[in-house]
C-alpha cells in the first residue's frame, strides 16, 4: 500500500508530509519509537552529564527534535493520498508535491 501521510504536532498545528509503501498505522509507529528513542538518548546524556564535556551528539531531524519538546508530544497521522502506481518514483513524486502544497519544508516539519 503506498500512501503519503501527514503528521500534525496537536499543540501548534505544525506537519510533515512523509511517504510508506508499509501501512500507515505500522509508519506511525516507526515515528514514534524513533521519537522515544532520542528522548531516551536525551535523557540519559542529562542525566550523566555532570561535568563531562566530550559528549555525542544525539543524531536527530526536525520532526524528531520538535516533538521532544515539552508539552509537543502528541502527534496526529492521517492519510492524504494513496498512490495505486506501484513505481517508488510515482511515489516519491506525489510527496514532493504534497510538500510543497503543503508548504511543509518553509513552514513545517519537512527539511
Amino acid at each position: 500500500m503506498n500512501i503519503v501521510y501527514c503528521i500534525e504536532c496537536k499543540k501548534c498545528r505544525l506537519q510533515y508530509i512523509g511517504k510508506s509503501s508499509s501501512k500507515l498505522k505500522v509508519r506511525a509507529n516507526a515515528h514514534r519509537n524513533s521519537v522515544n528513542t532520542v528522548k531516551n538518548k536525551l535523557k540519559k546524556q542529562e542525566k550523566e552529564r555532570k561535568g563531562n564535556e566530550d559528549e555525542e551528539q544525539v543524531k536527530s531531524t526536525k520532526l524528531i527534535t520538535h516533538f521532544t519538546q515539552k508539552n509537543h508530544t502528541n502527534m496526529v497521522f492521517f492519510a492524504i493520498e494513496k498512490v495505486y502506481n506501484k513505481l517508488p518514483f510515482t511515489l516519491t513524486t506525489r510527496e514532493r508535491l504534497l510538500i510543497d502544497d503543503f508548504d511543509t519544508i518553509q513552514s513545517g516539519l519537512n527539511t
